[in-house]
């Protein structure tokens, strides 16, 4: 049982991960001895090493290295002696400062990864919520032919959507026809998400289907048809790769792993997948080595935060090696996605 390691094996091994995660090398007794934490003999040490090995806590590498972390270990360090403290003033009025001055969500969000992987120094990751900042503001249908329609859905962000409808119901309606489905069609979902535009349509397609012409109602049914071909994939925002190829690890093991992870992050579906573990669990979690979903994160320490609320839910992540600086990036990535979620919290209030 971990909980009852004794306090000086919980000493040595916080010295010994503190070490670890400064130098990215393996560390020796004699190192651990000649520091300025333990004020044990060399001898005692060793012993407590051996007693922290037999646990699977720590790790030798080859026989003449010293020694590291295991996941465990980590695990054991991050859950039980790592104590967080809150970011410097400076360092949270900085984040806050830049996001709220990005201008706008999506380029809030863009801002957040990019500042986010400077002040970590490591690889970041933001997957957008998908339905962050697509607001409504306006909607028109256009006549191009006897039987196709031109759908336009303009969003409060400016993105301009189109979707050509088939009118398969004789010839396409008259301009005044459409000028009266689109101020319905208004009523209904402007200052709305498409998800909910989405909802919202199918219920008035049944609820005031007495009250619409044929022309309206098959319009509204259309809408709501393609205002779901419309919602967009969530975002995903990578920055910092550069970083993974700094963090150590000269064995060709590594640099196997660092090219592995470095082609997953330029493959937006499987980062999509990678960070779906994260939604929906409240607060920042940690990921350590093979606790990760990706096999190319074997060697990897991810720390994540979820971006909003409700079904409108991003994922924000630092990712580097397993012996990231859990201690430093955890209150980044918390007090980032606080800000964050806050922005799209008035965004979605507007």
């Amino acid at each position: 049982m971990l909980e009852d390691l004794s306090e000086r094996e919980r000493q040595v091994l916080q010295a010994l991960v503190d070490a670890h995660i400064a130098s990215g090398e393996p560390i020796a007794s004699r190192a651990l001895a000649e520091g300025p934490t333990l004020q044990v003999s060399p001898q005692t040490i060793r012993n407590v090493l051996a007693a922290l090995g037999e646990r699977g806590l720590i790790a030798q590498p080859h026989t003449s290295a010293g020694r590291v972390p295991t996941d465990l270990g980590l695990r054991y360090y991050v859950d039980s002696l790592v104590r967080f403290t809150p970011l410097a003033p400076q360092v949270k009025g900085e984040i806050e400062t830049c996001l709220e001055d990005a201008g706008g969500v999506d380029h809030a969000l863009r801002e957040a990864s990019r500042l986010l992987s400077r002040l970590a120094r490591q690889a970041c990751v933001v997957v957008a919520p998908p339905t962050a900042a697509d607001r409504v503001q306006h909607v028109e249908f256009v006549r191009l032919r006897d039987d196709a329609i031109l759908f336009i859905v303009i969003s409060a962000e400016g993105r301009v959507q189109n979707r050509l409808m088939d009118w398969r119901d004789g010839p396409a309606p008259a301009v005044a026809d459409l000028h009266a489905a689109a101020s319905r069609l208004s009523a209904l979902i402007v200052g709305r998400t498409l998800e909910e535009g989405r909802a919202l349509l199918a219920a008035a397609v049944v609820d005031t289907r007495a009250a619409l012409s044929r022309i309206e109602e098959r319009l509204l049914e259309l809408s709501r048809q393609h205002v779901g071909a419309l919602l967009p994939d969530p975002t995903v925002h990578v920055d910092g790769t550069s970083h993974l190829l700094a963090a150590g690890g000269e064995d060709g093991g590594a640099r196997q792993q660092q090219r592995e992870l470095i082609e997953l992050l330029d493959e937006q579906n499987r980062v999509r997948t990678l960070l779906d573990v994260a939604v929906g669990a409240p607060g920042v979690r940690i990921f350590i080595g093979q606790e990760n979903p990706e096999a190319a994160l074997a060697g990897a320490g991810v720390v994540t935060a979820t971006l909003g609320s409700g079904r409108g839910v991003g994922v924000i992540g630092v990712i580097g090696p397993r012996h990231l600086d859990y201690r430093r990036v955890v209150p980044l990535v918390d007090v980032t996605a606080n800000v964050v979620s806050r922005l799209l919290g008035e965004r979605g209030r507007e």
